[in-house]
């Protein structure tokens, strides 16, 4: 295990079970080859920004299935009257079917972007150690999808299929997208979904988001002192 820190940078950290490695074994008490190296490679901190920053809450609750919701990510909340929030950034629909037999359930989490030239598109994240995961500026250029829809579903004596986010994936967003006359962007916001994205059981809608408030600004290297939807929540990564 080795953690190496640097002012100006970040933290890369990591794990190594060197009896998985088909290279690595044990002689007169040491690991070998002796004194190998490792290359680590620590990411340097260029901008961060002061975003909203906000993971799974207890209000994030569908208020019911089978229909879309809009959510506002710079309020944390869905949009009116179901919510405090004002613009919906995108809409979420959840569905959930239970069969009599035990094993035997579905679900879906379906995420569409209204609004023209919004979107998202999905990466994968750096798990070399790194606390700083995804990229640190969104492709203004990228292809951004309007719809995902993800499915769970499980039957007795049939394979389970899985389609949500894993821990290692994450979406990068465009929002609140204007355009001008010739139909060319003017004005747009971007965030990003990290981590899992997926419905609890109590229909809670857990994510992991960090919306950029700064119109036009593809950055997504949060500032970690400090989250625009509470103050009390520090220490999260960037």
């Amino acid at each position: 295990m080795f953690a190496i820190t640097k002012a100006g940078y970040y933290r890369t950290q990591a794990h190594e079970f060197l009896y998985k490695r088909p290279d690595v074994f044990v002689s007169n008490g040491r690991w070998q080859p002796y004194g190998m190296t490792n290359t680590v490679v620590l990411k340097r901190k260029v901008n961060p920004v002061v975003m909203h920053v906000k993971w799974n809450s207890p209000k994030n609750i569908f208020p019911s299935q089978g229909v879309f919701y809009g959510y506002d990510m710079e309020a944390g909340d869905w949009v009116k009257p179901f919510g405090k929030g004002i613009v919906a950034d995108f809409h979420a629909r959840h569905e959930r079917r239970i069969g009599a037999r035990p094993l035997d359930i579905t679900t879906s989490l379906t995420l569409l972007f209204t609004n023209a030239m919004d979107g998202a598109y999905c990466m994968k994240a750096d798990t070399s150690g790194s606390t700083m995961k995804t990229v640190m500026r969104a492709d203004t250029n990228a292809l951004y999808q309007k719809e995902f829809v993800f499915t769970y579903e499980r039957t007795p004596g049939k394979a389970r299929k899985n389609t949500y986010p894993t821990v290692d994936d994450y979406f990068v967003l465009r929002t609140r997208t204007e355009v001008n006359e010739r139909g060319a962007i003017k004005r747009a916001h971007y965030a990003k979904i990290v981590g899992k994205c997926e419905v609890a059981k109590s229909d809670r809608f857990d994510f992991f988001y960090y919306f950029n408030p700064n119109a036009n600004d593809p950055n997504l290297e949060a500032d970690t002192t400090k989250n625009l939807l509470n103050p009390g929540d520090l220490g999260f990564a960037p």
